[in-house]
């Protein structure tokens, strides 16, 4: 078997690229030199630094909202908890994604072993834009809230397990590029769709001002993760011009900053959720109906404030 054929079944996701001599990262080298190819502009310095600055960025908020914004606004020790799994599970999907860029080229056997790791670290990304939107959502509604919480724990059991079951990833169910793992991922993302929902209802609908302030912000995410997954199942742009985007401009590169960028925006949106927290203290020890009225009233008051 020719070198060429080689590097065909074993990156099978570049079959658009065209090979003249460029710097690919897909060489199969010793594991001490891969550290430093991600300082060398390749096909993968893109995917790496996107994710790698992403890994640090999600650490300095786990850092900035533990030791200052939720003290700040005395948070209890549950929402330390939740905004700490939240943002623990964007650092893990940030991280296990830029070493299977990085180490994942070793050999074939190597980057079926990270590759898996990087399926569990997208697992635990989702469900982390997942767990601070329901406990805010749901947090006059505590029945609710212990429901999704407890769905949340059941899907992040599913998705972690199915990377590493036998031939998860080499089963193809649609074409060349969507098996059961893309499938499974996908209804994890379409169930998002159900709390948002049940949230719209308990609130009254699209008159409450408080849905109409979150929701564009939630179909940015969705927008974004759509995005996201059209380029990576198309490969497109690679695919209309072959050898035109090799270095840059691809379509898993268009997959990572979009993914970063659903995420980055969901935190970012967090932050200003974190300034609303205080009205959720006030309503401990009230009925739930009353809670519920309470916090409206306060977020209705912030926003004629920042009117």
């Amino acid at each position: 078997m020719s070198m060429f054929s080689i590097i065909i079944d074993h990156r099978r996701c570049q079959l658009h690229c065209v090979f003249k001599g460029i710097p690919f990262h897909f060489i199969f080298i010793i594991h001490s030199l891969l550290r430093y190819s991600m300082f060398h502009w390749t096909n993968e310095t893109i995917n790496i630094w996107s994710h790698l600055l992403g890994f640090i960025y999600f650490t300095y908020c786990q850092i900035e909202r533990n030791f200052y914004s939720l003290p700040l606004i005395n948070a209890s020790s549950t929402e330390h908890i939740i905004v700490s799994l939240s943002l623990f599970g964007a650092q893990i999907c940030m991280f296990l994604s830029a070493t299977f860029h990085i180490f994942g080229c070793q050999s074939a056997r190597s980057r079926q072993n990270y590759l898996q790791l990087d399926l569990f670290g997208i697992s635990a990304g989702i469900l982390s834009m997942y767990i601070t939107g329901i406990y805010t959502s749901f947090y006059c509604f505590e029945s609710h809230l212990r429901s999704y919480l407890a769905v949340l724990l059941c899907l992040f059991l599913i998705t972690g397990i199915v990377p590493f079951s036998k031939d998860s990833l080499g089963s193809k169910v649609i074409g060349s590029r969507i098996g059961w793992v893309h499938i499974i991922y996908s209804l994890v993302i379409l169930f998002g769709l159900c709390p948002i929902v049940h949230w719209v209802i308990l609130h009254g609908g699209f008159d409450n001002p408080h849905v109409v302030e979150w929701i564009p912000s939630v179909l940015i995410v969705y927008t974004l993760t759509g995005a996201a997954f059209f380029f990576y199942v198309s490969m497109f742009p690679e695919r209309i011009r072959p050898g035109c985007f090799d270095l840059v401009g691809c379509s898993h590169q268009w997959w990572h900053l979009l993914i970063l960028a659903a995420m980055v925006s969901w935190q970012m949106r967090n932050e200003v959720r974190e300034e609303i927290h205080e009205s959720f203290h006030r309503g401990r020890g009230m009925g739930m109906e009353r809670r519920g009225n309470e916090w409206r009233k306060s977020f209705t008051r912030r926003e004629e404030m920042t009117d």
